[in-house]
């Protein structure tokens, strides 16, 4: 869920500083296009979804354990393209955003631990909280 809000929060600062000076999304310039399809489909689907997926696992809803390793999979991949693209953009004589790889690291290598331990956890009996009829 915190993944989820941070990468919100990421698309959203593009989003929030262009409409503040009233331009088009700098991305969307960039690609010639009305506007930039990562951050729609990003914001109205993917993210909701990997959300309401950590809700559905903290209420411990089945659900939430069939949805979640598929959004903590796609947002490993979807920090994947960002890592790449500082690269391709020094590779082209671009000036990179070296800082952005920090964040980007830090939430693939979170989703990355947050899935192995939930493969681990396959296969093994639920743990009973404190309170609960064992």
């Amino acid at each position: 869920m915190a993944t989820a809000a941070l990468f919100a929060l990421f698309w959203l600062r593009e989003i929030v500083s262009d409409l503040l000076v009233s331009r088009p999304s700098t991305s969307a310039i960039t690609w010639n296009v009305p506007t930039n399809p990562v951050h729609v489909l990003n914001l109205a689907i993917f993210l909701p979804g990997v959300f309401v997926a950590g809700l559905l696992l903290l209420r411990r809803d089945p659900l939430g354990h069939a949805t979640a390793p598929g959004a903590l999979i796609f947002l490993g991949l979807t920090t994947l393209p960002i890592m790449v693209s500082l690269f391709v953009a020094q590779a082209n004589g671009h000036a990179p955003s070296w800082p952005l790889a920090i964040p980007m690291g830090i939430m693939a290598l979170a989703t990355l631990a947050l899935l192995w331990r939930m493969l681990r956890q396959i296969g093994k009996p639920p743990d009973v909280l404190p309170g609960e009829a064992s």
